[in-house]
């Protein structure tokens, strides 16, 4: 890792790094993935190994929360990483518990 500059002021200091050199791998690393989908159990764990193996278990995304599920997967999974997906319900009754009170 190189340092390209470093700059000193009073009480100021400021140093530049070079991250250039490292790159981003999930290779050897196991990821959970908890996210919205139409299919599967809820928060039962899948380790699919392909893209085609979580579209078989959570289907196709059909809108933006389901498309971060499939994409977050779909990227460790190109990146040789291991993934353990989870779907989280729609209607979390857990939510239900818990209320806020607001006094003016």
């Amino acid at each position: 890792m190189s340092t390209t500059r470093l700059i000193n002021h009073p009480g100021v200091q400021i140093s530049e790094k070079d991250l250039s050199e490292y790159a981003v791998t999930s290779t050897g690393s196991t990821f959970l993935v908890m996210g919205y989908s139409d299919g599967g159990e809820e928060y039962d764990p899948v380790q699919p190994t392909t893209i085609g193996e979580f579209v078989t278990s959570f289907g196709e995304p059909t809108n933006e929360a389901e498309r971060y599920f499939y994409y977050a997967v779909k990227n460790i999974l190109s990146n040789n990483g291991s993934v353990v997906a989870a779907k989280l319900p729609y209607n979390n009754v857990i939510a239900d518990n818990y209320r806020l009170l607001v006094y003016q």
